[in-house]
């Protein structure tokens, strides 16, 4: 590869074979992009690791790696997010849940390309909600646990999202859902702040067991 350092402009990364260019640029909020846009030097060592110096003072290394790990941010504006949940559907789609930025879903296709879409994130007021878990039904839906948003369902068919009230016998209503599960007969056991509650993949109510009773000890089942 050619590799162009600019003043201002970013890291290029040059398919000399190819074509193809790739940048690199620093990102705010993004601790793993570039220190600066100011490239001052660059070298390489007996690892074939780059290392960039940029104005500022700040040294940014771009590894080789050539394995099958790969990084995600966990956002769709590529800035790191902390992660509470993770699950890869039977699609082979990626779903990843943020700790108060919502949900991340990366769809790879067969060349590699990524495409991102974030679901429950308020850009505007710069929050959304906490995914704290994240399960798949037999009918290939995505049933997603939230901290404080209850419980939410999402149709893949339709890509329509809708909210599901979780109640006990008492009629409460739950916010805080810490846990989902599918067992062997495809039923979703929904653990929250109030009870555990079994569902069918059709979203129907099969079971509610409320906490502090049926053997159940404590305020939150996870």
């Amino acid at each position: 590869f050619i590799w162009g350092g600019t003043d201002g402009g970013g890291l290029y990364k040059i398919n000399p074979v190819t074509g193809i260019i790739d940048l690199f640029y620093k990102q705010d909020g993004n601790e793993f992009s570039l220190g600066s846009n100011t490239i001052l030097h660059i070298n390489e060592d007996n690892h074939k690791n780059l290392w960039i110096c940029t104005n500022y003072g700040k040294l940014s290394i771009l590894p080789n790696v050539d394995n099958n790990i790969h990084y995600h941010e966990g956002s769709a504006n590529h800035i790191p997010q902390k992660i509470l949940s993770i699950y890869k559907s039977s699609k082979n789609i990626l779903w990843i849940g943020t700790d108060g930025s919502g949900l991340t879903k990366v769809d790879i296709n067969s060349t590699g390309i990524t495409k991102e879409t974030t679901y429950f994130n308020d850009s505007e007021v710069g929050r959304g909600h906490y995914i704290q878990s994240i399960t798949e039904d037999l009918n290939g839906n995505i049933w997603i646990a939230t901290y404080l948003n209850g419980l939410w369902f999402h149709d893949t068919q339709k890509n329509t999202l809708k909210k599901i009230e979780v109640t006990n016998i008492r009629n409460q209503k739950a916010t805080d859902v810490r846990t989902l599960f599918r067992d062997s007969k495809g039923r979703i056991w929904v653990c929250s702040n109030i009870s555990i509650n079994v569902y069918s993949a059709e979203q129907e109510l099969l079971a509610s067991f409320e906490n502090n009773h049926h053997g159940l000890n404590g305020l939150i089942a996870e």
